[in-house]
């Protein structure tokens, strides 16, 4: 079975870009990408543990994250699925 993950941008600058993240508006997470180095920072899924969030959407969404990176481009959505 695969797994998706939705990324809604909330912020940009010209050193980072922030995103909402998770399987639907009404249950999301946070992540900023450095675009100078790529790094991304996150924030769990409110309504889910730590370990749960990380798991179902966080991985999927700092690999949805490290693409936009190298493509070098900053949608205001994007989607991964595996």
């Amino acid at each position: 079975m695969g797994r998706s993950v939705r990324l809604w941008k909330t912020e940009e600058s010209k050193t980072s870009a922030t995103y909402l993240y998770g399987p639907d508006q009404d249950h999301v997470g946070e992540l900023t990408i450095n675009k100078a180095d790529g790094t991304v920072s996150s924030k769990p899924v409110a309504s889910m543990p730590e370990s749960d969030s990380w798991f179902y959407y966080g991985v999927l969404a700092t690999e949805a994250a490290q693409r936009l990176w190298r493509s070098g481009s900053y949608p205001s959505e994007a989607l991964l699925s595996l």
